[in-house]
């Protein structure tokens, strides 16, 4: 099965990773008919990147436990959804619920042009001065017989160091629904380690508490690993 460039402009490199990792995975659960695992990846400055693949199911519960485990400063996911052009669902003509748009989907919506599928990235940076930044990327794509095509992009970049707390529709037309805001809670909370810490113990544990607890798939990358 074959698979397009995304329509994404510049964006940072862990971000960029998942889009790639994401494009592959796409296009194998498409061409099984399955459906795309959450990804995940947590950098802790310059020193290990983490990166999970686990079940939709377990998302929410990894977002609050993985970045202070690791202590991470980058948190990026991408994940399969779906997004609308229509402000309201069309069955209700009220906001879209949780979960209302893959019912749609799920009755010939797609094919209606009511909603798309779609792989959203969602990127959270906590930078040195505490502030926590934002970004979300949401890539359109249609699976035809030739492969998997990507439609549109949508780079939310107006969201950056705003809380989506304060509005919690900002992100509901992207399919990103709340995730973007239990992201920016969990990187709020610094984890600060004692200077003798063992980091590779502490790492085992990060990556022993994700496939125990959230049934991922695990690997780490450090600096030395990559050249």
């Amino acid at each position: 099965m074959t698979i397009d460039e995304p329509p994404t402009g510049p964006m940072p490199e862990p971000a960029q990773y998942l889009v790639e990792l994401g494009q592959h995975v796409l296009a194998t659960t498409a061409a099984t008919g399955g459906s795309m695992p959450a990804l995940m990846r947590l950098d802790r400055g310059q020193d290990a990147s983490l990166m999970l693949s686990l079940p939709p199911d377990h998302i929410y519960e990894a977002i609050e436990a993985m970045p202070t485990a690791f202590g991470a400063d980058v948190m990026v996911i991408a994940f399969d959804s779906f997004r609308s052009t229509l402000e309201n669902d069309p069955r209700t003509d009220e906001p879209w619920t949780a979960g209302a748009m893959s019912e749609v989907a799920e009755n010939g919506g797609i094919a209606l042009g009511l909603v798309a599928e779609c792989m959203n990235i969602a990127y959270v940076e906590r930078t040195p001065h505490g502030d926590v930044l934002t970004r979300l990327w949401s890539l359109g794509y249609e699976r035809q017989q030739d492969g998997l095509h990507w439609t549109t992009g949508i780079d939310a970049d107006d969201v950056s160091s705003d809380d989506p707390d304060d509005d919690p529709d900002m992100f509901a037309l992207s399919g990103a629904g709340r995730m973007p805001a239990a992201m920016i809670a969990a990187m709020r909370i610094v984890t600060e380690w004692e200077p003798d810490a063992d980091r590779a113990t502490l790492d085992m544990f990060s990556a022993h508490l994700a496939q125990r607890k959230f049934e991922a798939d695990v690997w780490m990358q450090r600096p030395e690993e990559s050249s």
